[in-house]
């Protein structure tokens, strides 16, 4: 079929010519590999392409749910993307229009459809993206309202997207280093799982036959593997009752402070924790003052992308005391939690005025220290998981053939 379409190339000049495909969808994957960004697309007999095409992205006006690390990385394409067709003169609802059309995420595809048509609605962007506030933060919000304001969105969204992909980026990082030393773990506790449940058994049913005398170790692991075997669903029951338990309290707000508080006590791993923290800190400071947010809004807005409620705690005091006239970083002083080599950069950059520049310089110079803090620590979680494993197989095997030696030596010995 023949499809009239209407796009923009990469340098934001709009083309509208036709095209001959065998379906819509042909059509925009081959005007996709162009590297065109399609804003209409139809054919005679297609007059309702475009109502299809929304309602198979999902039904707008609903909250569609997505996975935090993958929104995140849709949301730092997304504001590339964006930066690229407003500076081409495109108006935000044709850019948004251009984006849902070239989506490969239904869910990604149906939260821009909802934002977009909010817009065409006269919504501003800011307030159509609070209805996803899973994928679009109150930093993020903030910043793009701020663009809003002093008419500059296109800048705005240039820096958040180096902001969320430095985020990205950080947390790739911690979530990568730890996927070796998870995986040992589960495969040391599916080995001796194994071992114990069906091995073992076997061993205590042929002890048990020979009527040997069976050293301490021994007689535990076969009392251990008999008891898991016979009231294994028992235990799991009550493993799964106190994880949940667990998990609630953590969650609570006494819980919560309690976790974030042992989490920054451990050794290497508290240390790592206020440095990834810091710099996000200090990064996101710098954006917001670089973007012209009034400081007392950049706090609030930055405590709120914080998690620790440690340094949820020491922000409100911070806010507290930028509202009596004191500095930032003079509101900063006083705790652990921020290293003084922060709170010097920090001061460095309120008095040059200089605040984004300097201050992303030196988040970006603690993610190279926190990348190999990082390094360390899986370094040592490595060797200690395998250390583990070997000292649970010797274990094992000492429990196991130890009575078979003794029975050895008994039948070999002198008559």
């Amino acid at each position: 079929m023949q499809l009239t379409y209407r796009a923009y190339n990469k340098t934001g000049q709009p083309i509208a010519e036709t095209i001959e495909a065998a379906s819509p969808a042909e059509a925009l994957e081959r005007l996709r590999s162009q590297g065109l960004f399609v804003a209409s697309l139809t054919a005679p007999a297609a007059k309702d392409e475009t109502p299809a095409a929304e309602a198979a992205a999902g039904e707008p006006g609903h909250k569609v749910r997505i996975g935090r690390m993958r929104g995140l990385k849709h949301v730092a394409m997304f504001s590339r993307q964006m930066t690229v067709l407003l500076r081409a003169g495109l108006t935000v609802a044709e850019s948004l229009y251009a984006l849902q059309r070239q989506a490969e995420s239904t869910r990604w595809r149906a939260i821009l459809t909802d934002i977009r048509q909010r817009v065409e609605r006269g919504s501003s962007i800011s307030d159509a993206m609070a209805e996803h506030d899973d994928c679009f933060d109150g930093v993020y919000r903030g910043m793009i309202k701020a663009g809003e304001a002093i008419g500059d969105l296109p800048s705005m969204l240039d820096r958040l997207a180096t902001l969320t992909t430095k985020y990205v980026q950080a947390r790739s990082a911690a979530i990568g280093a730890m996927v070796y030393p998870a995986l040992l773990t589960v495969v040391a506790a599916v080995v001796f799982n194994i071992v114990t449940l069906c091995v073992v058994p076997r061993f205590g049913e042929l002890f048990k036959s020979l009527d040997v005398p069976l050293p301490p170790t021994t007689a535990a692991l076969i009392t251990f593997s008999h008891v898991l075997r016979s009231q294994g669903w028992l235990i799991g029951l009550g493993a799964g009752a106190l994880g949940m338990a667990l998990y609630a309290g953590l969650r609570s707000g006494p819980g919560r402070r309690f976790r974030d508080r042992l989490m920054l006590k451990l050794p290497l791993v508290g240390k790592l924790i206020r440095g990834f923290t810091t710099a996000r800190l200090l990064r996101l400071l710098g954006v917001l003052m670089e973007s012209r947010v009034p400081a007392l809004e950049a706090l609030a807005l930055a405590r709120g992308a914080l998690k620790n409620l440690l340094y949820v705690d020491l922000l409100d005091r911070t806010h507290k005391g930028v509202s009596q006239g004191l500095t930032i970083a003079a509101g900063l002083t006083n705790t652990d939690l921020i290293a003084p080599a922060a709170l010097e950069a920090l001061r460095s950059a309120e008095t040059s005025g200089q605040m984004g520049s300097m201050l992303g310089s030196f988040a970006d110079f603690m993610d190279d220290e926190n990348a190999t803090r990082l390094k360390v620590l899986t370094s040592i979680l490595e060797p200690a998981i395998l250390l583990v494993m070997g000292v649970l197989v010797a274990l094992l095997a000492v429990s196991m053939f130890m009575p078979l030696f003794d029975l050895t030596a008994m039948t070999g010995g002198p008559k």
